[in-house]
């Protein structure tokens, strides 16, 4: 689901509506293509004076991870402070890589709840078992604490198409501005408690606030998520929402980096297209973008609408409030709308067969889907 973790509020300095942030100025940039993101991302990297802070929830042993470190182990012979923050499960196939290649080096690596076999103690790793599936989701490429580099990519050549012709569909931003203040203590918080701390409250509230956002929406709900797996009250709320006339449209991917999840988000949508509710099968690409839109609100960031991020995941996600940049991101729904097959009850049966029979296997493990 949305707003799970933390949510940051981004008002533009002409945003009198928002009292508390009048004298906040936060410039942000959206990402036409993520060969941008990238170049860009290298670039501040490049031209860094003081630090480089990376979490993320893997940085792989390929093109793009082999170029990213490199150019990180450049900085930190420059004299750049450089903190690499991985999640344990995520970057699993990759940490022996890493570890060998900041050996020598000035880098800092740290494992956010490292898997239980990758600690050496006996109570780290009871305690891996027990909290494995806590993990860290977010994506926080902070330079010189003055410029941030955010969305949904990790640092790999799954999402660029400098190496990957079938690149996954994402959406990415630059921040800079007083407002990184916010995130950059987030940084600190994960780095200095790198094994899995209690985030249960934050999460209720955070929950409990998007569920009064479906509650109130009047005009619209939109959502762009790789990972459609709503809990009953979501569900319900929904659907009210369509009764009442609000214009609600889903699009998930037709393909889908996790093999199962076209089938299991089908499971979970059929029942909405019953209601009316308008659901779509992003084609083109592996569909990776996370935005939500309700009414006149935009949250952009890490989060998908599933058990993980709602109940598990470390999430960051972004409220958007300058305009130029909502129009952008409403062009972008709507041009994924276009890219997408509308479908109806039969057409999900048709791509997955048995789906009702199997769905009952999807309700026992979504929990940890």
């Amino acid at each position: 689901m949305f707003l799970f973790k933390q949510v940051f509020s981004f008002p533009s300095s002409t945003n009198t509506g928002y009292k508390k942030s009048m004298s906040i100025t936060t410039d942000q940039y959206l990402y036409s293509s993520t060969d941008q993101f990238f170049k860009e991302l290298l670039l501040e990297i490049r031209n860094a004076k003081i630090s480089i802070d990376l979490e993320c929830f893997y940085l792989s042993h390929d093109e793009i991870g082999q170029t990213i470190l490199f150019e990180l182990i450049r900085a930190s012979r420059n004299g750049i402070k450089v903190r690499i923050l991985v999640d344990g499960l995520g970057s699993y196939e990759d940490i022996p890589w890493l570890k060998s290649q900041v050996n020598n080096t000035s880098i800092e690596l740290k494992i956010y709840n490292p898997i239980p076999f990758q600690t050496g103690f006996l109570s780290n790793l009871l305690k891996g078992l027990y909290f494995i599936n806590k993990r860290t989701h977010r994506k926080l490429y902070i330079i010189d604490k003055k410029t941030m580099f955010t969305g949904s990519i990790n640092l790999s050549n799954d999402h660029f198409s400098f190496y990957n012709k079938d690149f996954w569909f994402d959406i990415s931003f630059k921040l800079t501005g007083s407002y990184l203040k916010k995130v950059i203590s987030s940084f600190e918080n994960n780095w200095q408690k790198a094994h899995f701390k209690n985030t249960s409250i934050d999460k209720k509230k955070s929950y409990q606030s998007l569920i009064r956002k479906l509650r109130k929406a009047k005009t619209n709900i939109y959502i762009l998520n790789p990972y459609f797996v709503p809990n009953k009250e979501i569900n319900d709320e929904l659907v009210e929402a369509k009764k009442r006339g609000v214009d609600v449209k889903i699009i998930v991917p037709e393909r889908s980096d996790m093999k199962l999840f076209p089938r299991i988000n089908s499971y979970f949508l059929q029942k909405l297209i019953f209601h009316g509710i308008k659901i779509y099968f992003f084609q083109p690409q592996i569909l990776h973008s996370k935005l939500t839109i309700i009414d006149n609100t935009y949250f952009i960031g890490s989060s998908n609408w599933n058990f993980r991020s709602r109940l598990h995941d470390q999430e960051t996600d972004f409220i958007i409030y300058k305009e130029d940049t909502k129009e952008k991101l409403m062009s972008v729904f709507n041009s994924s709308i276009i890219k997408s097959e509308l479908l109806n009850e039969k057409s999900i049966l048709g791509r997955h067969q048995f789906l009702n029979f199997d769905g009952f296997l999807y309700k026992l493990v979504k929990y940890w889907l």
